[in-house]
Formats: structure tokens, C-alpha cells, sequence
């Protein structure tokens, strides 16, 4: 089952997309740093975002999941 806000990376099988990951940085790394500042992360998550989620429940969840532990910036390359 995949989120309100999935980006394809996975597949409905659970399989890595690895164009679907690079195509996702592609379009949301404004200025190709390699990684999404929170407000890139945030208009990605937004973007992806179904009618059927109206409160952002995803919103919510990358929020605490990623964000609030995490660096500045959410990279590719770990």
C-alpha cells in the first residue's frame, strides 16, 4: 500500500525505482545541491499530495519522520 504522497520510488511490490528516486530530485532540487532543503521537501510532499489526504496526513508524518531529526538538508548520497 503506498502513501498519500508517494513518489513511485518503490513500486506496489516494494522494489526500488531508481529512476523514479533520481526523477524525484530532479524535479524538486531547485538548484541541483544533490539534496531538498525543507521547503523543497515540503512542495514535493505537497505536490504528490491526493485530494482523497485533505488534513496532509502525510504532510504530518514526513514532518516528524524526516525533518525534525534530520539535517537541513534531506540528501541522495548518505
Amino acid at each position: 500500500m503506498q502513501h498519500s504522497s508517494d513518489s513511485g520510488t518503490y513500486d506496489h511490490e516494494g522494489r526500488f525505482v531508481p529512476q523514479a528516486f533520481e526523477d524525484m530530485f530532479s524535479k524538486w532540487d531547485a538548484d541541483r545541491k544533490g539534496g531538498l532543503l525543507f521547503m523543497e521537501l515540503w512542495h514535493k510532499i505537497a505536490g504528490n499530495r491526493l485530494v482523497v489526504d485533505p488534513f496532509g496526513v502525510s504532510l504530518n508524518c514526513w514532518f516528524l519522520a524526516l525533518v525534525i531529526p534530520s539535517p537541513p538538508v534531506v540528501c541522495r548520497n548518505l
